[in-house]
């Protein structure tokens, strides 16, 4: 059986990415008959592996928030 391989997906937000990896790392440590880590160890590895990816995120948000339309309420 073929595992599932987690991509990161630049048009959702880093929170729901991390979101679907530590679904799919659950389950396949559970496969493995391995403990699933806990949400705090779970973001320590997800950051090593994505971390500049929130960081391009914070940028985007940033952005966003000081492009909006004068009028615009917020």
């Amino acid at each position: 059986m073929e595992e599932a391989v987690f991509l990161y997906d630049d048009n959702e937000s880093y929170e729901a990415n991390f979101s679907i990896w530590f679904r799919m790392n659950t389950d396949e440590r559970r496969v493995h008959q391995e403990e699933p880590y806990s949400e705090q160890i779970a973001k320590r590895v997800f950051n090593e592996q994505h971390g500049r990816k929130a960081v391009k995120n914070l940028d985007e948000q940033i952005g966003k928030f000081f492009n909006k339309d004068e009028g615009e309420a917020w």
